[in-house]
């Protein structure tokens, strides 16, 4: 196993905050980009026509919290399985 060495320094605590901050983000991009390519995560339209709604429908659900949805950057994605199970709960 190799371990990367990083060496910085660090002036203050801001710093410190925005490493940490740079590095959840890109761990969380990387996360949802793998589930986005495996299929499991659905863009707006995707979702809709799974659902078989509309669009304004689907943002009406979302906006309500009816609906789970996942912010990355300034995209809502949607789970494929949390809308499964959420939609079987409604009925």
């Amino acid at each position: 196993m190799c371990m990367e060495r990083i060496l910085f320094q660090i002036n203050d605590l801001d710093d410190i905050r925005s490493i940490i901050r740079d590095s959840i983000h890109k761990e969380f991009e990387r996360f949802f980009k793998q589930k986005q390519e495996n299929g499991e995560l659905l863009s707006r339209n995707e979702a809709a026509k799974e659902l078989r709604i509309s669009l304004p429908k689907l943002h009406e659900l979302t906006k309500s919290g009816a609906l789970p949805f996942h912010r990355v950057g300034n995209r809502l994605l949607y789970d494929k399985q949390e809308l499964i199970k959420t939609i079987l709960q409604m009925k």
